[in-house]
């Protein structure tokens, strides 16, 4: 035993194995504490539910480890030392960071806890969007949601790098491979410059459309070589041609200079909730297990 602890004087000083030689177990400081707090082997292996020779063990190895005596046992009950008191809250706390890293993980691994990372199309319906993860995120209060606008192309882009685990979109010729969910059909209008015949129309005939800059009846069109919603809207603000798109697009902010007009005849398409090949996080299974 003298070749384990130093004297009374050098009890604060730590041993220079600490530096170098193994980390300090939380099996050791769970022990350590128990004898603490019970004032004894006995007491604290009866809490802990394990031999008073195993505790005994741990504790003897805590203090090798850092080269000093923490636990008078010639006193009944055990004392501690000062090194042992001034150790106390510091093992205290690392148990508690401890039990709330299991706990955490335990959240994460039940798809309680962890990031949620969502795209979705610009000028998206937003009763479509909120509606879609509002009841999901009450359910999950743990889920960090990290919520991005983008194009379609763009959404499809993130999927494929895995910077993103799920997206709202259309169906394109990009993204129809991947796994989707349909959340909601809406009828097509088509959105014209306020300045046009069209604009002057209850509806408006399919036959008669020319310069359609974007058709969302085609659902496996390519999204890369179409600019963004708001581009289509400036270049139909300044005339350059018309779209046919989801009738949520009609409220948008080039309200003065575009317009909707429905669409003859009424056709309807899907808005889709895309999941990334990469998406495989148990918050993501619990968003998927969701949608029913």
């Amino acid at each position: 035993m003298d070749g384990i602890y130093r004297t009374e004087q050098s009890e604060h000083v730590l041993h220079d194995d600490l530096l170098e030689g193994e980390r300090l177990g939380p099996r050791q400081l769970e022990c350590f504490s128990a004898v603490a707090e019970e004032g004894g082997f006995t007491q604290a292996a009866a809490r802990l539910n394990i031999s008073q020779t195993a505790v005994t063990k741990q504790v003897h190895l805590l203090e090798k480890s850092l080269g000093t005596r923490l636990v008078d046992r010639s006193t009944k009950p055990v004392t501690l030392t000062d090194a042992g008191r001034y150790l106390l809250p510091l093992a205290r706390k690392a148990i508690d960071s401890l039990d709330e890293a299991t706990r955490e993980m335990r959240s994460y691994q039940q798809g309680e806890a962890g990031p949620l990372r969502v795209g979705f199309l610009r000028n998206c319906d937003p009763q479509l969007l909120v509606e879609t993860f509002n009841p999901f995120l009450r359910a999950h209060p743990g889920v960090l949601f990290e919520p991005r606008s983008a194009s379609s192309h763009e959404l499809f882009l993130m999927a494929k790098k895995g910077s993103t685990d799920a997206f709202v979109c259309m169906e394109t010729r990009e993204n129809c491979a991947l796994e989707h969910h349909r959340l909601r059909s809406y009828p097509l209008v088509v959105l014209v410059p306020r300045e046009s015949g069209f604009a002057q129309q209850e509806v408006v005939r399919d036959g008669d459309l020319t310069n359609v800059l974007f058709d969302a009846r085609d659902p496996l069109q390519s999204s890369e070589g179409f600019p963004e919603l708001e581009g289509n809207l400036l270049r139909i603000a300044c005339g350059m041609g018309c779209a046919v798109l989801h009738s949520f697009t009609g409220n948008n902010c080039y309200g003065d200079y575009v317009v909707s007009r429905p669409l003859e005849p009424r056709v309807e398409t899907s808005i889709y909730l895309f999941f990334s090949d990469c998406a495989k996080s148990p918050v993501v299974q619990a968003l998927r297990g969701s949608l029913g």
